[in-house]
C-alpha cells in the first residue's frame, strides 16, 4: 500500500496470495480511506447501517441492501458511518474469464445494471442495486461460507470458491434492482427487524403496537408498510408462521395438543379447525399421511406457501 496525493494505492499484491483471484472480507465501521483499487475489482454488499460513499464527483447514501462494485482504478472512501457493516469481495478481472464467454467482464459490461459503470476514470462505478431482507439474509450465509473456504483452503477450494462466488453473482444479476429512495429502502429494512423477530420465535405473544415499536413506526403506519412489502397483515403473517411450524411438529411425537402450544396456539380445538381449513386435512389425519409415507411437510408447505394466503384475500376482494 503507498499513497499519492493523498490517496492510498491499493493492488492486488496485498489482498491475493499465490494463484489467488479471489478474496473476502467483513468490514465494520474502521474509518476507511480515501484509496484507489489499482488492479482488482470490488464487490460491496452492505448488510447493515448507512455511510457516505464518496467519490471526486460527490457522494451517495448507501443503506443495508445496497450493492454496487467499484472497477480497478476507481477511487472512493466511505464518511458519516452509522452502524456501517458490509462485505467486500475483491476480485481480480480474470476471475471471470475462467467462465468463458457466457460470464466475461466483456459480456457482463452494460448488460446488467450491476455492471453498467457510470462515470470515468477512477470516478467509475456501477448502479446502485438493491436486494430485499431475503435474500441478504442468504446472501450473509453465502458470503460467510465462502470466507471460510477461502480461509481454511481444503483440496479443491479454489474450484469450490469460485462456484460459490459464481452463484453470489448469479443471485445479485437475478435478484438485484435499481436502489430506491432512501426512505423506502430504511421501511423495508425496519420492516424486517420486526419480521426476523416473528420468524425466531413465532409462539411469542405479538402485537401490531409491539411489532410496530420494533420498526421504530406508528401502528397505522407499520401495518400498512408491512401489507405492502409482505403482501398480507403482520398478524395473518404470524399465523402462518405458526402454522408452517406446526406442520413440521406432526412429524415428530409430540400430541397433538404439544403441538398446538409449541406453534403458538393454546387452544387445541382452534388450532385443528385451523390446519383444516389451510391445509385440507385435521392435525391427525396430516400425521397418519405422515407415517405412511403419502404426504410430508415439504409437499405440504410447497402447495401453501406463506404468500399464498394474500394471492386468496386478493380473489375474494
Amino acid at each position: 500500500m503507498n499513497t499519492k496525493h493523498g490517496i492510498f494505492k491499493l493492488t492486488a499484491k496485498g489482498y491475493f496470495l499465490d494463484q489467488q483471484l479471489l478474496n473476502v472480507m467483513q468490514q465494520g465501521e474502521e474509518k476507511v480511506l480515501l484509496h484507489v483499487h489499482k488492479d482488482f475489482y470490488e464487490l460491496v454488499i452492505v448488510f447493515n447501517g448507512s455511510a457516505q460513499n464518496v467519490r471526486s464527483v460527490g457522494s451517495e447514501t448507501i443503506h443495508a441492501g445496497h450493492v454496487f462494485i467499484m472497477p480497478e482504478g476507481s477511487v472512493h472512501q466511505y464518511r458519516n458511518l452509522k452502524d456501517f457493516r458490509y462485505y467486500n469481495i475483491l476480485f481480480q478481472p480474470s476471475l471471470l474469464k475462467m467462465g468463458g464467454d457466457l460470464m466475461s467482464l466483456e459480456t457482463l459490461t452494460g448488460s446488467h445494471p450491476l455492471f453498467d459503470f457510470q462515470g470515468a476514470g477512477e470516478n467509475r462505478m456501477s448502479r446502485i442495486l438493491t436486494v430485499n431482507e431475503s435474500v441478504l439474509a442468504k446472501l450473509v450465509i453465502m458470503l460467510s461460507e465462502l470466507h471460510n473456504e477461502l480461509e481454511n483452503r481444503h483440496r479443491w477450494w479454489q474450484e469450490s470458491a469460485y462456484f460459490m462466488f459464481m452463484q453470489i453473482l448469479i443471485t445479485l444479476l437475478r435478484t438485484g434492482s435499481p436502489a430506491e429512495s432512501a426512505d423506502k429502502v430504511e421501511n423495508v429494512f425496519s420492516i424486517g427487524k420486526a419480521i426476523r423477530l416473528m420468524e425466531d420465535d413465532c409462539t411469542q405473544k405479538f402485537t401490531i403496537r409491539s411489532l410496530a415499536h420494533i420498526a421504530g413506526m406508528s401502528s397505522s403506519c407499520f401495518r400498512h408498510k408491512f401489507v405492502r412489502t409482505m403482501g398480507l397483515p403482520p398478524m395473518e403473517y404470524l399465523m402462518m408462521l405458526r402454522l408452517h411450524k406446526a406442520l413440521l411438529l406432526l412429524n415428530g411425537p409430540a400430541s397433538v395438543g404439544e403441538v398446538a402450544r409449541q406453534s403458538g396456539f393454546p387452544d387445541s380445538n382452534y388450532f385443528s379447525r385451523l390446519i383444516r381449513h389451510y391445509f385440507g386435512y385435521s392435525p391427525r389425519e396430516i400425521r397418519k399421511k405422515y407415517n405412511s409415507g403419502k404426504l410430508t411437510p415439504n409437499m405440504l408447505l410447497k402447495d401453501r406457501p406463506l404468500n399464498q394466503h394474500a394471492a386468496d384475500q386478493d380473489k375474494k376482494s
